[in-house]
């Protein structure tokens, strides 16, 4: 229920032991560091006839990639690469093309032209999509290990690649750049670039915005160093708020604003208990706050985030599309198991103020433990007892599970948005060669679902 209260104090960070455990071993929040898939040595030659004076570049890039023209992402250090491209269905490869698929009814898969097992991957880890006019926006990432380099491609499943992003490993001879977590809307994109120096320190955070609306199609909202972060060493997560970008930084697990204007406004401090970013609508950022006492906070506009919602033994997990609010409340947890009695799912019209919200119950005896995405009535769930995520309407209703590919397994970030008829999602591959990940976009409608 709305509420005003916060909890007592307990021990910091303790939220992710239980609140995100998840049946398929899905985090909290989303990876996204290509440190540990590049699989690229440091020493690797810029393999781009590349012109420092002018920032651009001409060349192709080795493995496979298409060749194209780049311009350099203005105001970004020497050591940190990064380039628009000026075509970018050119440097996609092509134009997205997506085909039914072989194993599922009312499924449509991306369209992979490369063989998973060598040269160029497609990666949707890190990447948070989203659903709008009729469309799902998406990003994913192609890999070329042999030269370091990385290719951020937005695009959607009704239109053109709207962006293309190239980024590069960091040397270890002189530091430089990893690309981190991701989000994504129908107008706009933005990633994360982590600087390290030769030797591993993190030194800044730089958070770059992707939109057709601004000149040469990007701009460096903000480069933040370890002072400006607290200290933090990487963002684990963004979400995309209306004219801002929320970023959960790690370790100490603090949540940041960068509004498109580049001012930065921190969202949590030392007092609140193992704060955890979950969503971000319209004007308000949604948090995790405390275990195993949870409740639900909320920050709106640049002020410090505040309580929002509580009930049951604690609320926690809320997502939001900006019409509704879902959240779950439990029960009894049980002593060294680090699971609840019992778990309900509960909505409300979404208001930015708690004491407008009108929360009802949706299922009394949830089957889940973990929500992973809202939309257009329906949300996507883990389900414990059956390792299987499924998909449930406000009404109470189970409409089914998602369909789970021959070698691949549901896991990491797999949900990147629901639709009015279908949903949009990642399955991972198994075989992980070179410790990457492959992984392709699936949509299935709601109405050809699994029971």
């Amino acid at each position: 229920m709305p509420s005003s209260e916060a909890a007592p104090v307990v021990k910091r960070r303790a939220v992710f032991a239980g609140v995100a455990a998840a049946v398929f071993a899905l985090a909290a929040c989303c990876g996204g560091d290509e440190e540990s898939d590049a699989g690229v040595d440091g020493s690797a030659r810029d393999a781009g006839a590349r012109d420092e004076d002018s920032g651009r570049d001409s060349g192709a890039v080795d493995g496979g990639a298409p060749a194209a023209s780049w311009n350099r992402v203005e105001g970004l250090p020497e050591t940190c690469y990064a380039f628009t491209a000026e075509d970018p269905i050119a440097a996609a490869g092509g134009e997205l093309v997506f085909r039914p698929c072989a194993d599922a009814e009312g499924c449509r898969r991306l369209d992979v032209d490369w063989h998973p097992y060598d040269g160029p991957r497609i990666d949707f880890a890190g990447i948070l999509g989203a659903y709008s006019d009729g469309a799902f926006h998406f990003a994913f990432r192609r890999g070329w290990w042999r030269e370091g380099w990385r290719l951020h491609v937005v695009g959607s499943d009704e239109g053109p690649v709207r962006h293309v992003l190239r980024t590069r490993s960091f040397d270890r001879r002189s530091g430089g750049c990893l690309a981190g977590p991701m989000a994504v809307s129908a107008t706009e994109a933005v990633i994360t670039l982590m600087q390290y120096t030769a030797a591993g320190s993190v030194t800044h955070l730089h958070v770059l915005r992707l939109s057709r609306s601004l000149p040469g199609g990007v701009r460096l909202l903000a480069s933040l160093d370890t002072a400006a972060l607290r200290g933090q060493r990487g963002a684990q997560r963004v979400m995309l708020g209306e004219d801002f970008v929320a970023i959960f930084v790690v370790p100490g697990g603090d949540i940041l604003r960068v509004d498109h204007d580049g001012t930065t406004s921190w969202l949590t401090d030392t007092s609140m208990r193992s704060p955890v970013l979950e969503d971000a609508a319209n004007d308000l950022v949604l948090l995790n706050h405390g275990w195993p006492d949870a409740s639900i906070w909320a920050a709106r506009g640049r002020e410090l985030a505040s309580p929002f919602i509580s009930g049951g033994d604690a609320a926690f997990n809320p997502h939001s599309d900006g019409a509704d609010i879902v959240w779950l409340q439990a029960y009894g947890l049980v002593s060294g198991a680090g699971r609840w009695e019992r778990t309900e799912l509960w909505t409300s019209p979404f208001s930015p103020d708690p004491r407008e919200l009108a929360p009802r119950r949706v299922v009394e005896d949830a089957p889940f433990n973990r929500m992973y995405a809202l939309g257009h009535g329906v949300v996507a769930a883990g389900e414990p007892a059956t390792l299987s995520l499924s998909l449930w309407g406000l009404t109470g209703e189970r409409l089914g599970a998602l369909p789970v590919p021959r070698d691949t397994e549901l896991r990491g970030t797999i949900i990147l948005a629901m639709g009015e008829e279908s949903v949009a999602y990642s399955p991972t591959w198994r075989v992980r060669p070179y410790g990457g990940e492959h992984e392709t976009l699936r949509i299935q409608r709601y109405d050809s679902l699994a029971p």
